[in-house]
C-alpha cells in the first residue's frame, strides 16, 4: 500500500550522469542501495532527505507528497522574471538620475543665479537685482525663492520667461508685476517676480510625516 511505501520517481540532469529513478520501497524492514561510485547512490539519497532539488518528479512517503514539481516551477518562474526585473530596475536607475537634475538633494542658488543671469543676457533683460529669501520646507522638499527685479521691453521679458520654463532643473517663476518705466533708452517696463527653485529633502522623505513641519503653502 502506498501509506506504507516510499513511492520515488524523480529525474536530476547532473555534470556526469543524469539519475532517473522511477521505485515504490517498501517501509518495512531494510532497504539496502548498492551500486558502483558514482551511480547515483548518495543523490538519490540526498533528494529523498531533501537535501537535492530534482529537475521533476515527486517523492511520496507514507502518502506524504514532497512538491517538488512546485517548487521546481516557482524557480523557473522566478529566473524567468529575473531578467525582467533587471531590465526594470536600470531603467528606473536612469529615471532617478534625470530626476536628481530636475529635483537635486542639494541647494543651488549660485547655479540658479548663474542661469537667470545667461537667460537674461540672451534676451536682452536687465537683472537689477537678485536677492535670496529664507527657504520654505515641505512635505520632503524645499523651496528657495529668489526676488528678482528686471527691466527690458515687453517681447524681451516674455523671452526671458521662456528660456526659464526650459530650464533643466525645476524653476517656477511666480508673483508677477509689470511697471512702465521712464527711464530712456530701450527699456519700456520694469517687472519685479520670484523665482523658486527647490531641491530634495531625502532625510525628511523618509522621516515620520509628523516630523516634517510644512512652513509654507
Amino acid at each position: 500500500m502506498l501509506g506504507d511505501s516510499l513511492d520515488l520517481c524523480v529525474q536530476l540532469g547532473l555534470e556526469h550522469f543524469e539519475l532517473d529513478v522511477d521505485e515504490t520501497l517498501s517501509l518495512d524492514g531494510v532497504t539496502a542501495i548498492f551500486g558502483p561510485s558514482g551511480s547515483g547512490k548518495s543523490t538519490m539519497l540526498r533528494t529523498i532527505a531533501g537535501l537535492e532539488t530534482p529537475d521533476s518528479g515527486r517523492v511520496v512517503c507514507a502518502g506524504q507528497v514532497e512538491t517538488i514539481e512546485l517548487e521546481n516551477e516557482r524557480t523557473r518562474l522566478v529566473a524567468g522574471q529575473l531578467e525582467d526585473l533587471e531590465r526594470e530596475v536600470a531603467t528606473m536607475e536612469g529615471q532617478l538620475e534625470t530626476l536628481s537634475h530636475i529635483l537635486p538633494e542639494q541647494r543651488e542658488t549660485g547655479e540658479l543665479l548663474r542661469r537667470l543671469q545667461s537667460a537674461a543676457a540672451d534676451t536682452n533683460i536687465e537683472m537689477r537685482r537678485f536677492e535670496n529669501q529664507p527657504p520654505v520646507l515641505h512635505d520632503f522638499y524645499a523651496e528657495v525663492p529668489v526676488q528678482l527685479d528686471l527691466t527690458g521691453n515687453f517681447h524681451d521679458l516674455a523671452m526671458f520667461f521662456d528660456r526659464v520654463s526650459k530650464f533643466g532643473r525645476i524653476v517656477t517663476v511666480g508673483d508677477v508685476s509689470i511697471q512702465a518705466t521712464t527711464d530712456a533708452g530701450s527699456s519700456t517696463i520694469q517687472s519685479q517676480c520670484t523665482a523658486s527653485t527647490f531641491y530634495f529633502l531625502p532625510e525628511v522623505a523618509g522621516a515620520d510625516p509628523e516630523a516634517a513641519q510644512t512652513t509654507g503653502g
